[in-house]
């Protein structure tokens, strides 16, 4: 008998992530849509970073404008760890209507669907291993 959760993880949207950006394609990127050389943008970058670890060393957080806000936390065991909330705005420009998410969606058909339309698949495709 399959558990409620693994059917919800094997039919619910996700999206294929890519290769991540790092610094030097951003900077490449940044550089192109602004005055700045690539060189500048990347010590900018760099410098940033370090302002936020510092700031976070103090307990303070650092909101990165349009981006979200990073947080410094801490564990049971004393280790300090970073949360990030996303910007509002970042969001809802992610979901814009017409702006058009161009990235590759795993279960697109299953966009909409409720949790009982997820386990109604798994117990059609998985008759011998039902969730109940």
């Amino acid at each position: 008998m399959a558990n409620k959760m693994r059917a919800i993880s094997t039919y619910r949207p996700k999206i294929k992530h890519g290769l991540s950006v790092d610094v030097k394609e951003a900077s490449d990127l940044i550089a192109g849509r602004s005055s700045l050389n690539e060189g500048g943008v990347h010590d900018s970058l760099l410098e940033y970073r370090t302002v936020c670890i510092q700031s976070m060393r103090t307990g303070r957080s650092v909101k990165l404008m349009g981006l979200g806000i990073l947080s410094p936390s801490i564990s049971l065991d004393g280790s300090i760890n970073v949360s990030f909330r996303a910007d509002r705005e970042l969001i809802g420009e992610l979901n814009k209507k017409n702006a058009g998410f161009k990235g590759q969606i795993i279960n697109r058909d299953m966009i909409g669907k409720t949790v009982d339309d997820l386990v109604a698949r798994w117990n059609t495709e998985h008759p011998d291993d039902p969730v109940v």
